[in-house]
């Protein structure tokens, strides 16, 4: 079996895994009462109902040990976007405090910079700052991203399309794999967000799958002869997540809103 064809295997059963599960946990979230209600910075008019992305957790961390290669080191990475999701449940049924969300959050990331999943610039510690900095910008990009139909799960989606295509070309199996995975639960739960979306992701959803997006980027190895070209490939697979996060963070600090 090739690699792309164990690629579509992976991303097809995540597909169906979360086609079965989104229904499910949609009646779940109307039963508890998990409900987004419209307000003026959610662009939807009716009361819909969160835990969409939890069928995205559950199937990746399902489905992502019986990946081809599975390494302790992923183990530990799927734990650590785990607990960042279940920070996002709760914050679905409670809110959560923004700082003590970061401070989950940048300590999920420290975990996974600790088994590999780091930058490699200055070659110091200044690199598992910057790693902490940029899986947290982009666990919250995609936070801020589900506020509107299929946003979230087209960017997702083809962002995880993008990086199982570029794992595949440089013959990484497990990082491509664990993409697929990602890309499959994506698309199974955009069945049900497209316009007019019947349910939304919820912080559950968006958060772990932007920790596993920023990780995933962060081990893809390109054959360039710089840290720097490496890098800019990096920002350029998490672009629109990120842009999204800065034009929300400048017309809130220009509204005089905050930033949170």
């Amino acid at each position: 079996m090739g690699i792309p064809i164990k690629f579509l295997v992976a991303g097809g059963t995540a597909f169906l895994g979360a086609v079965a599960l989104v229904p499910l946990l949609g009646r779940v979230a109307a039963a508890y009462g998990v409900i987004a209600r419209p307000s003026k910075d959610r662009l939807h008019d009716t009361p819909t109902p969160y835990l969409g992305g939890l069928a995205i957790v559950i199937t990746a961390c399902a489905a992502a040990p019986f990946l081809h290669d599975w390494k302790p080191e992923a183990t530990v990475v799927v734990l650590a976007a785990a607990a960042v999701g279940v920070l996002g449940l709760v914050d679905d049924v409670r809110t959560v405090k923004p700082l003590r969300r970061v401070a989950v959050e940048a300590i999920a990331a420290t975990v996974a910079a600790a088994v590999g999943a780091r930058v490699s610039i200055t070659g110091g510690a200044l690199d598992w700052v910057i790693t902490v900095v940029w899986i947290v910008a982009v666990v919250n990009a995609y936070n801020l991203l589900d506020n509107m139909d299929g946003a979230a799960g087209v960017v997702a989606s083809t962002t995880a399309i993008a990086l199982t295509v570029a794992a595949g070309l440089e013959g990484q199996i497990l990082v491509g794999g664990l993409a697929a995975v990602l890309a499959g639960a994506s698309l199974g739960f955009l069945v049900y967000n497209w316009h007019p979306a019947r349910i939304f992701m919820g912080d559950a959803g968006s958060l772990f799958l932007g920790f596993l997006l920023a990780v995933i980027a962060l081990e893809l190895r390109f054959p360039v002869p710089t840290h720097a070209t490496s890098a800019v490939a990096v920002l350029l697979l998490t672009g629109p997540a990120l842009f999204d996060t800065t034009l929300v963070v400048i017309s809130r600090w220009r509204a005089g809103t905050p930033v949170y």
